[in-house]
């Protein structure tokens, strides 16, 4: 017989805490007969760690460590307080942590100046009207830039794009790093920024719809534009709705929204009008419609109608993350500047391959065809 273990009762519950809501049901029934006192194999600990996604060396200290995020809340579908994150958010937030941390090095050894929009925004006085047209400015786009986009993906392209000609660096996933059996829940989180002066950094769930992951990049654009991380307390509440409004007025002006509606929507009932409207911004159905609830062109039971509509839809509808060719979508799940930048300090000896390889989470040919893709 194999040795066995006595896991601290203390560390229990903590490790628990780590796995999240959605760890395995087997697994914690292990957990509670440690916690009773009966001892574990390595075996059993191994195959706990592998599948609570906890560092197997968490089992054999006597009391927990300080692992907090600095980042433990995020805004979720339908702005909803996120108070226990599951395992898989926290470690892609520890991720783009660690890769923030590289570009902040960066940023020092090459001297970078800041984000042309981080903390621009004084809170104690500040307009949605305004800070949209601002941003508009800084990004160098046109009032009406959506509408003149083919989709809500090119126009989702066309703004990281432009976010990244700044100085921000976008990043997006469906699953964890390329681990396909940890997809991201959209219903745990659409989006998160980790602010930084210089080196912002937004990443947006891959697995929602292009008209949301556009909506979440304008949303996060906006936190970094006031200088925060987009951390959801009950006390941020206010600031939430303020970056939904800019976001709203980014992508839908009052005033050829209100144009819009009023001539071509003339003779078709409410919630075709919404999907005529959406598609013309290029935003979602729950987006327009509570645009247009904002502006009085629909009732309160017309609006409530809708968002039921678009839950019954989103919960049967099944998103996939990622899919396509793969080195086209592990292009996208990184920002290119960021992947132009981590080449020109491979180049110049600065970092390590194995580095490189551990941030981007590829390695060898995969790497090189990644990275060549970008800088050629």
């Amino acid at each position: 017989m194999g040795a066995r273990i006595a896991i601290s009762k203390d560390v229990i519950p903590w490790i628990r805490t780590m796995a999240g809501p959605t760890a395995p049901a087997d697994v914690l029934s292990r957990l509670d007969q440690w916690s009773q006192g009966r001892k574990a194999t390595l075996a059993q600990i191994g195959e706990a760690s592998r599948k609570l996604h906890v560092p197997f060396g968490y089992f054999f200290l006597k009391e927990p460590v300080e692992t907090q995020s600095a980042s433990p809340l995020f805004r979720t579908f339908g702005n909803r307080l996120a108070r226990q994150i599951s395992v898989d958010l926290r470690d892609t937030i520890q991720k783009m942590e660690t890769i923030q941390e590289w570009l902040r090095d960066y940023a020092d050894e090459q001297a970078l100046t800041d984000c042309a929009f981080a903390g621009i925004v004084d809170a104690d006085n500040i307009q949605a009207e305004a800070v949209a047209t601002r941003l508009r400015h800084i990004l160098s786009i046109d009032v009406d830039w959506n509408r003149r986009c083919t989709s809500a993906q090119d126009a989702y392209r066309t703004l990281r794009a432009a976010i990244g000609d700044t100085g921000a660096y976008v990043f997006e996933n469906g699953i964890v790093e390329l681990n396909t059996t940890r997809k991201l829940d959209i219903g745990e989180f659409r989006a998160f920024c980790l602010y930084d002066k210089r080196v912002p950094l937004i990443f947006i769930n891959a697995a929602d719809a292009h008209e949301g992951k556009l909506f979440s990049l304008v949303h996060e654009m906006v936190h970094i534009a006031l200088g925060e991380d987009d951390l959801m307390t009950p006390s941020r509440l206010e600031e939430e709705r303020f970056c939904n409004s800019v976001a709203a007025e980014l992508l839908m002006p009052r005033q050829d929204f209100m144009s819009f509606w009023a001539t071509r929507t003339n003779g078709l009932s409410i919630s075709t009008a919404v999907e005529k409207a959406a598609g013309k911004f290029r935003t979602s159905v729950t987006a327009t419609a509570i645009r247009a609830k904002e502006f009085d062109l629909i009732s309160r039971s017309e609006l409530e109608s809708i968002l039921e509509t678009v839950k019954t839809s989103v919960k049967k509808r099944r998103l996939r993350s990622g899919g396509g060719d793969f080195y086209t979508t592990a292009k996208a799940r990184l920002d290119n500047n960021f992947l132009f930048m981590l080449y020109g300090s491979i180049q110049a000896g600065h970092t390590s391959y194995t580095e490189a390889y551990r941030l981007t989470g590829c390695k060898g040919d995969v790497f090189d065809k990644l990275i060549h893709g970008v800088v050629e």
